[in-house]
């Protein structure tokens, strides 16, 4: 785990109309960045906080955040201990169901240049797709390559996984999302649309999963820095107890075995379906990782619903996709170690390692 602070604030000046005046005419003119927009969220609002309601608004039509849960994140302290990161785990979904008898076949996606040359975001790396909203339509695996910018390799240890793909077999063997995992039982077409069907850099994969589940992208790029430094190859969560682990999965020294594995550490017990594609096909490792994250944020993970957050923050709702990155890592709903986990996804938002050339 990397070392984390909070949320980075502007050197505050005694409420500024003169710096009040311009932050407002950039969000409004659509040009400030998710980085300065948190920053200027940390500095209205504690020098006027009506007027830092408008810029709330913004980042949550821009990343699906909970204006109440950016608050509280903005009252953590500067720096705290990783220790407390020591319990990642991914939605609880558990083999209740026959695997699909359903089969798919597809056409590999590539974002070759013809692709490119249809691209009409105009994105570059350092731009982003945004947050969809709950209940909005979801783009499709062919639109979403056709509108992904071209990107170099940061990862070359990547190139065997993201020019790899699930066979229909093992995407039909995935196990049902029902209420019996303790989900709403509209989650599962969410799982029917998990493909894996997409071949590129590392950077398009995470673009073409941003489009494809409406997740702001420079979030799931910093959520994939802290997860694995976008390395497919990482092990993560290691335990001695082999049961937790998956059949031919990495052993280290001292007799432990890995459970958590790709680009953004799929969880091999609460994810037993998912492997060996969570290992091997970097595309759908991010593909199924999404997928869940956006099942919470539609409010469709139920068993949130039972659980109190740590005091302050709001209880289990759609709309706070922040809060459902906490829950990829702990499980629950801003504990303790959700929390920090978002803490440390916020830093490499603010920071953005991955526009950094010794990434």
């Amino acid at each position: 785990m990397k070392s984390q602070s909070h949320l980075l604030t502007f050197s505050r000046s005694k409420k500024s109309a003169v710096l009040v005046l311009p932050i407002f005419l950039l969000v409004i003119l659509g040009t400030i960045t998710t980085p300065l927009m948190q920053h200027a969220l940390a500095d209205l609002g504690s020098n006027n906080p009506d007027a830092g309601v408008p810029v709330l608004a913004q980042l949550e039509r821009q990343m699906g955040i909970s204006s109440s849960s950016v608050k509280q994140l903005s009252m953590l302290p500067q720096s705290q201990s990783s220790a407390s990161l020591q319990n990642r785990s991914s939605t609880s979904l558990q083999d209740q169901s026959s695997p699909s008898s359903q089969g798919q076949s597809w056409t590999p996606l590539q974002n070759q240049s013809a692709l490119a040359a249809q691209n009409q975001s105009g994105m570059s790396p350092q731009d982003q797709f945004s947050t969809l909203p709950p209940g909005a339509p979801l783009p499709g695996d062919a639109d979403c390559a056709s509108r992904v910018s071209p990107a170099g390799e940061q990862r070359p240890d990547n190139d065997t996984g993201n020019h790899s793909m699930p066979t229909p077999q093992q995407i039909a063997g995935l196990t049902h999302w029902i209420p019996g995992s303790g989900l709403d039982g509209k989650a599962d077409a969410f799982r029917q649309r998990i493909t894996g069907n997409y071949m590129g850099t590392t950077d398009q994969i995470i673009q073409w999963a941003s489009c494809k589940w409406g997740i702001d992208t420079n979030l799931l790029r910093a959520q994939a820095v802290q997860e694995s430094t976008w390395h497919q190859n990482h092990l993560g969560d290691p335990t001695g107890d082999y049961s937790l682990c998956p059949p031919g999965g990495a052993q280290g020294d001292g007799g432990v075995c890995y459970q958590s594995y790709g680009l953004l550490q799929v969880k091999y017990h609460y994810n037993q379906s998912a492997w060996p594609m969570s290992r091997d096909d970097t595309a759908f490792s991010v593909d199924y990782a999404a997928a869940l994250m956006r099942v919470c944020y539609e409010g469709w993970t139920d068993y949130l619903y039972a659980y109190s957050p740590a005091n302050g923050y709001p209880t289990y709702h759609a709309g706070d996709m922040l809060g459902c990155m906490g829950v990829w890592f702990s499980g629950n709903w801003y504990d303790d170690n959700a929390i920090s986990y978002i803490s440390l996804v916020n830093q490499h938002l603010a920071n953005q390692e991955w526009t950094q050339g010794n990434f």
